[in-house]
């Protein structure tokens, strides 16, 4: 098992300064997602618009807007973003294409919580639990809430298994039917923090009791790994070779792990007063963080 910064590995390396960064310009960053080899990121910061932003002096440009704030984003296949919010209207767009692309309006309130499988089926949190759509529109299911705030959505692949995370530090697991499959308490404060590794191996999860846990898919109570960071974890993400999971949380660096040996292999110069989002492009070696304090941070992690 991994240890983290604290244990085994030592000291912390120097953090690596970032390739490129914005400073504060909203809310807090809850969405970040580096594209076109690190150029551009697309994030949300609790406005009216997904927006995009590159390394220059340009300021932020709205990819898609809407009449009330997006609140929730999730990254699908082909570069395409889902978004949702306020509004009750799900959107499904490929930024920078001259279609809008597709929407739903949605029989729930507000989405603050977001996630899309390979496929395009997609889930959500509405105040009477979780919603399953596939990508032809049509409700797949209807989940019941769990007794604390649902904070999380993740799925495995091509929906086969969907992962909830809640303010409790529970995760509850769903099989290919949407039926409840696993449930059990893996952090002693609430887990914000939930990503699947691309291949379908391993769940990870990470709570503000300070840790970081990832788990066999299929074998619930076998702990591959369980890291130490040494701070309390907004954010996991694992790279889209599941060669690597970035962590970061209300600290000032976010740690990358070797996972063939789950010790920390970068420690990132991380936003001021802690980091809530994370995203990998699409080419693996580029990394965002979003910041509590609305600044964003970009690395090149390989060159």
């Amino acid at each position: 098992r991994g240890s983290g910064f604290g244990g085994s590995s030592g000291p912390s390396p120097p953090a690596t300064p970032p390739d490129w960064a914005r400073p504060p310009s909203g809310g807090s960053v809850t969405f970040v997602y580096p594209a076109e080899g690190g150029r551009t990121v697309h994030y949300l910061d609790g406005g009216y618009a997904l927006l995009a932003v590159g390394p220059g002096e340009e300021p932020p440009a709205a990819a898609v807007s809407s009449s009330r704030p997006i609140l929730a984003a999730a990254a699908l296949p082909e570069g395409k973003i889902a978004v949702a919010g306020l509004d009750r209207i799900l959107r499904v767009v490929l930024p920078g294409a001259d279609r809008p692309g597709r929407w739903w309006l949605l029989d729930a309130g507000k989405v603050e919580v977001l996630a899309a499988a390979s496929g395009g089926t997609l889930a959500w949190v509405a105040g009477d639990g979780i919603r399953v759509v596939a990508d032809d529109g049509k409700t797949r299911a209807r989940l019941p809430p769990a007794a604390e705030r649902t904070l999380a959505l993740a799925w495995q692949r091509e929906a086969e298994w969907l992962f909830a995370a809640d303010a409790a530090g529970r995760l509850r697991v769903f099989d290919r039917d949407l039926r409840k499959a696993w449930e059990a308490t893996v952090h002693e404060d609430r887990a914000p923090a939930l990503d699947v590794d691309p291949a379908g191996r391993w769940v990870a999860t990470g709570g503000w009791d300070g840790r970081v846990r990832v788990r066999e898919i299929g074998r619930w109570q076998n702990i591959v790994a369980e890291l130490s960071p040494g701070f309390r974890v907004n954010a996991v993400r694992f790279s889209p070779s599941g060669a690597r999971l970035a962590v970061a949380g209300w600290g000032d660096r976010v740690l990358v792990y070797d996972t063939r040996t789950w010790e920390p292999a970068l420690s990132l110069a991380g936003p001021e007063g802690g980091t809530l989002s994370l995203g990998f492009g699409p080419e693996e070696s580029w990394l965002a963080g979003g910041g509590v304090d609305g600044s964003i941070r970009v690395w090149q992690l390989s060159r």
